[in-house]
């Protein structure tokens, strides 16, 4: 095989590899999105179907993880295919965990579903809208290769973690006032975890993206 052919033959690769990170990520993306309408809704049974479809996730990165390692060993990867392949097997893996925090919430709307003695004890939508968009714009950022939309999802995390302050206390002062309600409050504590996590994964993919694109570091800097 020509060098020309053997690296036409390797840019095919890494296209593969950078279409399974996408795969992922939308993957990742429904899940979070459907985890929560289970949760508005009180839908046992797409509560079931986050949880079922965890697995796809799992699998894809399984197999995105092996084609990197048959990649770096049989080929000779430069600089940049080296940083591209490392952010490849980091950020799946930060796939996998925001899919992970989809089948919490899932698994929380469902218990929360057989409750009757707690409603939605806060405006959900001031913390899962800003993780939602986190996690949209760093599958964009990814797919687009944007850095400067990946250094805008790392600006985001700040507006996420003041919300899921403001809600822990709510539901501690929720808790005070009416002892009745400790069980299903720990179900959306956990929630609210849950997507913080969610948001601080989608930063960490925000900064990969950041250090393939411009070959900078940027993690456990202050601005």
């Amino acid at each position: 095989m020509s060098l020309e052919r053997r690296e036409a033959y390797w840019e095919h690769r890494l296209q593969e590899v950078r279409a399974q990170l996408s795969e992922m990520g939308r993957l990742a993306q429904r899940n979070l999105h459907d985890s929560l309408q289970a949760l508005i809704q009180g839908d046992s049974d797409l509560a079931d179907q986050v949880e079922s479809r965890d697995s796809e996730v799992d699998a894809l990165e399984k197999h995105l993880d092996a084609t990197v390692v048959a990649f770096v060993s049989t080929h000779s990867p430069a600089a940049t295919d080296c940083r591209q392949l490392l952010m490849a097997m980091k950020i799946g893996a930060e796939w996998e965990e925001i899919a992970d925090q989809a089948t919490t919430i899932a698994r929380r709307a469902r218990q929360l579903s057989r409750c009757a003695t707690m409603g939605r004890p806060i405006p959900l939508e001031s913390i899962a809208n800003p993780v939602q968009a986190m996690v949209a714009a760093s599958l964009q950022a990814l797919d687009q290769k944007d850095s400067a939309l990946a250094r805008s999802v790392i600006d985001r995390d700040d507006e996420v973690d003041r919300a899921y302050a403001k809600a822990i206390h709510e539901i501690q002062a929720s808790i005070l006032a009416d002892r009745s309600v400790v069980g299903p409050a720990l179900h959306w504590l956990t929630i609210l975890k849950a997507l913080e996590r969610a948001a601080d994964r989608s930063a960490n993919i925000a900064e990969e993206i950041v250090f393939w694109l411009e070959a900078e570091d940027i993690r456990h800097t202050t601005p």
